[in-house]
């Protein structure tokens, strides 16, 4: 068990929202443009299904391993060496999403809200208040995470019906975009949006019912990410979407009635910080527990503020934005499926084998 304590259902899914959400507000959309054009909308239902079919089919084959999380069951497969190849591939994955994100925030904070502020002041702040939150735990993550939610939910579904009257489905065609090979042959694996959901293999020890936090999470993410894609796609036509980095702040910016509710987009910058604050402390609290599972550390709390010193340098090193968007760009392209559903359902299936194998010498 890598985390300590049992996690509510409610408490998983909130946090996996806002995980989730945050690849949304950011990059995510734009990346879909410049490969898939007008076919992004399509697509993300097309990989919807493709990751729905995936990771259920990994769930199903946890539940001869409800006891262990992926590290347990690597070390069951392979032993020592499997385990520590598993654990720091996963560090690697960790870190790399984390500091990467936390720049691009950064980055994107300071041509946002403050212009005249150093990159590096934006980033120190920010990861003071992510080295508080990492020694809360992730228990208390969740937690906050449980209130933040809603909120976010709320503001999603609100977006969607202020803005649909205006969406211009001829935005939408042709319907394969760029192409019908570029759909289904490598756009298949573009399952970044869906990243949060590879959290449960560290997770499993610790939830109370896997089969309905994964379920709930998928549903909701499958939501929202509907919702924008939609909206996105709708309002900003193809290829002007490809320039725009921050695609939901600016559609949030045509919302207005009248002279008493106008500039929306506050609640999306709101909405922005509070998914990226669930986000990297998440990362943090996850990078700490399996650092101290591997190298079986006493006290992780120790390890915290050098993990966190860690990610700001790192982050700071990227202080050009297209070097930023290529890094991320890699990342979410090629190694985040690999990352997220490839090998933990190659060691799922192969533990299970294994399992069976064992089970028929046993009997």
């Amino acid at each position: 068990m890598i985390f300590e304590g049992i996690f509510g259902t409610w408490e998983c899914v909130a946090a996996f929202c806002c995980i989730g959400i945050m690849p949304l507000v950011l990059t995510l959309p734009t990346f879909s443009a410049e490969q898939f054009g007008t076919a992004s909308l399509l697509h993300i239902l097309y990989v919807s299904a493709i990751t729905a079919f995936l990771f259920f089919s990994a769930f199903k084959l946890l539940k001869h391993f409800k006891d262990k999380d992926i590290i347990d069951i690597s070390y069951f497969l392979g032993g020592n060496f499997l385990k520590h190849l598993i654990g720091l591939t996963l560090l690697l994955f960790l870190f790399f999403e984390t500091f990467i994100s936390l720049s691009e925030f950064t980055i994107n904070v300071q041509n946002t809200l403050f212009h005249e502020s150093p990159q590096e002041h934006i980033a120190i702040l920010f990861t003071i208040a992510i080295l508080i939150s990492s020694f809360i735990g992730l228990k208390g993550i969740f937690r906050v995470s449980a209130l933040i939610a809603p909120i976010i939910i709320i503001s999603f579904i609100a977006l969607f019906f202020s803005l649909s009257p205006s969406v211009d489905l001829t935005n939408f065609s042709p319907i394969f975009g760029n192409g019908i090979k570029t759909f289904f042959t490598t756009g298949t694996f573009h399952t970044a949006c869906f990243e949060c959901l590879a959290l449960l293999f560290l997770l499993t020890p610790n939830v109370k019912s896997i089969k309905k936090v994964s379920t709930l999470t998928f549903g909701f993410i499958t939501l929202l990410t509907t919702i924008t894609y939609f909206l996105v796609f709708g309002l900003i036509s193809y290829p002007s979407v490809t320039d725009n980095y921050a695609a939901i702040y600016e559609i949030t910016k045509l919302i207005s009635y009248g002279r008493f509710i106008q500039r929306v987009e506050s609640i999306y910058i709101l909405t922005w910080l509070l998914t990226t604050f669930i986000y990297l402390s998440t990362g943090v609290c996850c990078i700490t527990n399996v650092a101290k599972k591997l190298f079986k550390i006493s006290d992780s709390k120790r390890i915290i503020p050098s993990i966190c010193i860690s990610l700001l340098c790192a982050s700071l090193m990227l202080s050009s934005y297209v070097e930023l968007l290529t890094f991320r760009k890699f990342l979410a392209t090629y190694i985040t499926p690999i990352a997220i559903i490839i090998i933990p359902l190659l060691i799922l299936i192969f533990a299970n084998i294994k399992l069976k194998i064992k089970n028929k010498e046993l009997s």
